[in-house]
């Protein structure tokens, strides 16, 4: 939860997911998503990120700005092992 109450939440979705009444469809694998409810459930605001591999979400918090930052992992340079995995970290104004 922020300061104003609004509910936070990043995960991972493949195929489509509907945030709110708009359908969002994965690049390929899994792709990041940020959301935004009020403290009753209702969507205020979603954002999607992925390319053609699994990016996974798996953190988010609001700075002092106001920005929503979301932490996750990025195939990278995959070589099929978790090590290989890089960290992420998105920015949403």
């Amino acid at each position: 939860m922020d300061e104003s109450d609004r509910v936070l939440v990043a995960g991972h979705f493949g195929g489509e997911a509907l945030f709110g009444e708009t359908s969002r469809a994965s690049a390929g694998g899994y792709d990041i998503f940020a959301l935004m409810l009020t403290n009753s459930g209702e969507h205020l605001w979603d954002r999607t990120f992925g390319g053609p591999q699994d990016e996974e979400g798996h953190a988010i918090a609001r700075g002092c700005s106001g920005t929503l930052f979301v932490g996750g992992r990025d195939p990278g340079n995959d070589t099929g092992s978790l090590a290989s995995m890089d960290t992420l970290l998105l920015a949403f104004d």
